[in-house]
């Protein structure tokens, strides 16, 4: 029981400094953590009901009429 007294949350200190082989995957996970580098698509919701057209309308187009470079600055400042 004593053992369990001293451990410390610094797992993810310790995968991200490892070295060994096995925790390799892990490691590069982290380190794209660490450096911003995050997924562009991190999950999928199904809508209990459909959203109402015009609300989907009204968030698409600003995005289409926006100049891409403009919307690529304020998405990764």
């Amino acid at each position: 029981m004593e053992a369990y007294t001293k451990l410390t949350d610094d797992v993810f200190g310790q995968i991200l400094h490892s070295s060994g082989s096995k925790l390799k995957e892990a490691r590069e996970i982290l380190k794209k953590i660490v450096n911003r580098q995050h997924y562009r698509f991190l999950g999928e919701i199904k809508p209990t009901k459909p959203a109402p057209l015009d609300w989907v309308t009204d968030r698409v187009r600003p995005v289409q009429d926006q100049d891409l470079r403009s919307l690529v600055r304020e998405l990764f400042p």
